[in-house]
């Protein structure tokens, strides 16, 4: 695999990262080095992730969880989150109207990656598959779909070592 140059984290890696789940420790590891090792934002995110985030800790009725979102999910030294606008939104329907499968939520999480030139996408949504690109961009090169698993979590810390 090539190292990413940008790599976009999809909402099931904060899940993951702040909930608890099989790849936290990596993916505490990943975000440490890229902050440490990185002098722009290597990870992207947009702000539907948050939205996304929140809806559990609002059930819950979880202040503290609330907190930590609010706190974590904004643009900082390790991440750069973007907001949804009309062109990402036109982005997003052209790739639903041209694939079919892929849901408005993750359509508008993978035109946020490409209007922001990611290499690579990380998620766990198997719904998202790629490799993807923006028709209106012929010269750019697809967008990547990596897994959070150890072998690519393993590679990514590599890579920024």
């Amino acid at each position: 695999m090539n190292p990413p140059s940008h790599l976009y984290l999809d909402t099931n890696i904060f899940i993951d990262l702040f909930e608890g789940g099989p790849a936290t420790r990596q993916l505490e590891t990943l975000l440490m080095l890229a902050r440490d090792k990185q002098s722009e934002p290597y990870f992207s995110t947009s702000e539907l992730t948050y939205s996304e985030l929140i809806v559990k800790p609002y059930k819950a009725k979880d202040d503290e969880a609330l907190a930590v979102y609010d706190d974590m999910l904004k643009t900082s030294e390790w991440l750069s989150v973007l907001p949804v606008d009309r062109t990402i939104l036109r982005y997003a329907a052209m790739m639903r109207a041209g694939s079919g499968n892929l849901k408005l939520p993750d359509a508008i999480h993978v035109a946020t990656a490409l209007q922001i030139g990611c290499s690579h996408f990380l998620s766990a949504d198997l719904g998202i598959r790629g490799p993807y690109s923006l028709p209106e961009d012929a010269t750019a090169a697809p967008l990547v779909v990596l897994r959070p698993d150890d072998a690519t979590l393993t590679s990514l810390i590599e890579s920024l070592s």
